[in-house]
This record gives C-alpha cells, sequence and structure tokens, in this order.
C-alpha cells in the first residue's frame, strides 16, 4: 500500500540533475502529486534521469510537467538522460505526466542491475496512463524489461524532430540484454504515435536472442492506436487490433497478428509467421 504522499504544488521550478543520476528519486510506498513544471537545468551528461523510481515498489506519480534539455543540452554524445526512468521496480503507476525534450527518453522502463552487476533486476505490473511525450530526443518511451506493463491514453509523437538520435520512436519495445526473459503480457491501448522521425512503434522484444527469439513468448497487444510506420522483428506474440497505421513492416516474427486494423486505406486481418531461415 501506499505509505506516505508527497505535494508539488503549482509553480514553475529549475533542478539539476547529476552523471548516472537524477534529480528526484522516488521511494518506495510514495505517491508523488505534481501540480507545477520541472525543468532540467541544462547540462552535458550522457546519462542521468529527471525523475529516478529504482528498485523500488508501490509507486504513483500522478501528474505534473517535466522537460528536458535536448535543444539547450551542452554535450553531443549519449542517449540516456531521461525524463522519467523506472528501473528495476514493481507496482508502480505513472499517470497523468508531460515528459518532453528529453535528450534520451519520455519514459524509460527497464532492468537494474543486481549486486554483481548483471541487469536481472526487471520490472513488474507497471502502468502508464495519460502520459505526453512529445519532441524527445532518442524515444517517447522505452519498454525494455518489465512483464506486466499497460500503456493507456497516452501520446507518444514528435520525437527527434528537435533534436535526433536513432531510433526516435513513438514506442519501443525492446530488451537490450539476453540476461533472462525480458518483455512479456504488454498492453498498449487507445495511444497515437504520429510525426516521429523513426517509426510510431518498433518491437524488438527478443533481438538479443538473434535466431533463438522463440525462447520466450511476448504477449504484445496493441489496441485502438493511430500510428505512421510500425515495425516488428525478432519478437514472438504480437497482436495489432483495432488500429489505424500507414504502414506495417516486419521480419522474423512468430504469431504477428491484425485483427481489424487499416492499413492505408485497406481493412486488414491476417496472421504471419517469418521466421528466420
Amino acid at each position: 500500500s501506499t505509505h506516505q504522499t508527497v505535494y508539488i504544488a503549482k509553480g514553475v521550478y529549475w533542478t539539476s540533475t547529476r552523471f548516472q543520476g537524477e534529480a528526484l528519486l522516488i521511494p518506495s510506498h510514495t505517491r508523488l502529486v505534481n501540480k507545477g513544471s520541472i525543468h532540467e537545468i541544462p547540462n552535458s551528461y550522457e546519462q542521468c534521469a529527471l525523475v529516478r523510481i529504482s528498485k523500488s515498489e508501490n509507486i504513483e506519480i500522478d501528474g505534473g510537467y517535466y522537460y528536458g534539455d535536448v535543444e539547450s543540452h551542452h554535450g553531443t554524445t549519449g542517449e540516456w538522460s531521461h525524463g522519467i526512468l523506472c528501473e528495476g521496480s514493481k507496482n508502480v503507476a505513472i499517470k497523468n505526466v508531460v515528459c518532453n525534450d528529453f535528450w534520451g527518453d519520455g519514459i524509460d522502463i527497464i532492468d537494474a542491475y543486481d549486486e554483481d552487476r548483471k541487469p536481472t533486476l526487471i520490472c513488474y505490473n507497471i502502468k502508464v496512463d495519460n502520459a505526453i511525450c512529445f519532441y524527445n530526443r532518442r524515444q517517447g518511451i522505452s519498454i525494455e524489461a518489465v512483464i506486466g506493463c499497460s500503456v493507456t491514453n497516452s501520446n507518444f509523437s514528435y520525437t527527434g524532430t528537435k533534436k535526433y538520435t536513432r531510433p526516435a520512436d513513438g514506442i519501443d519495445i525492446e530488451a537490450w540484454n539476453s540476461v533472462g526473459e525480458k518483455l512479456k503480457n504488454i498492453t498498449i491501448y487507445n495511444c497515437t504515435m504520429e510525426g516521429n522521425k523513426g517509426k510510431s512503434i518498433s518491437i524488438f522484444a527478443n533481438g538479443p536472442w538473434l535466431r533463438d527469439y522463440e525462447l520466450y513468448k511476448n504477449n504484445i497487444l496493441i489496441e485502438g492506436c493511430i500510428m505512421n510506420d510500425v515495425f516488428a522483428t525478432c519478437s514472438y506474440g504480437i497482436e495489432y487490433k483495432n488500429c489505424k497505421m500507414d504502414s506495417r513492416m516486419y521480419q522474423y516474427v512468430t504469431d504477428l497478428k491484425y485483427t481489424n486494423c487499416i492499413v492505408n486505406g485497406i481493412n486488414v486481418t491476417d496472421s504471419v509467421t517469418n521466421r528466420w531461415k
């Protein structure tokens, strides 16, 4: 259960981050209610977070405007300076937030390192609702290591349009390492991903296993979303349902379904398996 509530009043706040650190660290059993606008003081850090949730549980972030330094960033390297970073945590709700203009991602959901410096601590039961992530440099939201994740009623658009680094997607569902199962039971519902320099959504869920990508079933559902280009590879178990998209690309996928989708004006219901040959 939530044990403490922290309030941030209306107003504009400027705060510094630190290399491989954060401005705000949210402990377990905390509800943060933010009515204000928090701005990152320009820096040159390759890796930092405005808000960090790390190896914690039972957290809710409700509200707030969070702005990065993408146009005034002093450095030219790195892609891991994020708005809200959730790593190795469970039972986390992030809702009613705006995370714009970050050097990395608006929101990143990722694994954390254990005591042996191995990335074994994945996230569990993460919910993102009514989030807006615009103009971020790397992704609107990255989903990298979580079992049980819902992203609903949100908009991840214009990634890479102010400053750009690949892949500059609206949503990127991608494991970055093969230390145990990484991505399973993910739902993206009623979201919009448009005008991104990369794809609206890229799914590379079991990418680190390459030819063995069928080792884990991902169970990814994208429903009722509006998108431009979508891409999936090295993934097992994806369904697009009642979505609208301009085009679709895929390779090395198993059990990829399109149910009542509009693809470039054409209604599509089909299933694809295109294994590595």
